[in-house]
């Protein structure tokens, strides 16, 4: 559960830096909607911390002339979010195992008859 208050914690950082570039460059989230091709609820959901798109920060990384710093961020949550699903899904697996009495599902072997024919 760590990882994912930190990966919370970033998006809600990268909110604040998407809202400090956007007042920098004196404009209102339905301003920089406009140009970007996005609508005000969603730089305003961005701006408070919820997962934003890809496509969502890269327009306001070009727009704002942010020089890829915004697009760097989001790209290092996304990889953090990765890894922490990929170590979730691991611990999962070696539960399973360990519930299951071994390394993993057992495999069964070929059928022999014992009967003549």
């Amino acid at each position: 559960m760590k990882d994912h208050e930190t990966i919370r914690a970033a998006r809600r950082r990268l909110g604040r830096q998407l809202a400090a570039w956007r007042l920098k460059a004196g404009l209102t989230q339905r301003e920089l909607a406009y140009r970007m091709g996005f609508s005000r609820n969603q730089i305003a959901s961005a701006e408070s911390g919820a997962p934003a798109s890809r496509d969502l920060v890269d327009a306001a990384d070009r727009v704002l002339g942010a020089g890829g710093r915004l697009t760097a961020v989001r790209n290092a949550i996304t990889a953090a979010a990765a890894a922490a699903r990929s170590e979730t899904a691991r611990q999962t697996r070696a539960r399973a195992a360990a519930l299951a009495g071994g390394d993993g599902p057992s495999v069964p072997g070929p059928v022999v008859s014992t009967e003549g024919g």
